[in-house]
């Protein structure tokens, strides 16, 4: 069976506000092709691949000293999220639904961003 033809995610440069995009399209993109990343080693360095500026920085030590989470595709995730996750999720989350309003935009569009 071939995979699904899906688009690469984009690039993250450490911006936490961009973190939990980045990092639901490359779960998304490894689950979607198991074949071409079949391994925790191989999941790793693909998402190591899409980094740069900030984000870099902090990987490239790690690629360097060959450290273990490179081969542990949960642990080298966690370190992710504990680096560029936003450190007060449900505070953020409620200060975004504080500040939504429909305005001139369908009630459609509204509820969409509300979830």
């Amino acid at each position: 069976m071939r995979e699904p033809k899906i688009c690469m995610p984009e690039k993250f440069d450490g911006d936490r506000t961009k973190f939990q995009g980045f990092l639901q399209q490359v779960k998304l993109y490894i689950r979607m092709q198991p074949d071409r990343y079949p391994d925790d080693a191989s999941k790793v360095g693909f998402i190591g691949t899409l980094l740069y500026g900030q984000a870099l920085s902090w990987f490239s030590p790690i690629l360097e000293k060959d450290m273990a989470v490179l081969h542990d595709y949960e642990g080298f995730l966690r370190e992710l999220i504990a680096t560029f996750g936003d450190a007060d999720t449900s505070r953020a989350a409620e200060t975004k639904l504080r500040k939504l309003r429909q305005g001139n935009r369908l009630a459609s569009t509204y509820a969409s961003e509300f979830r």
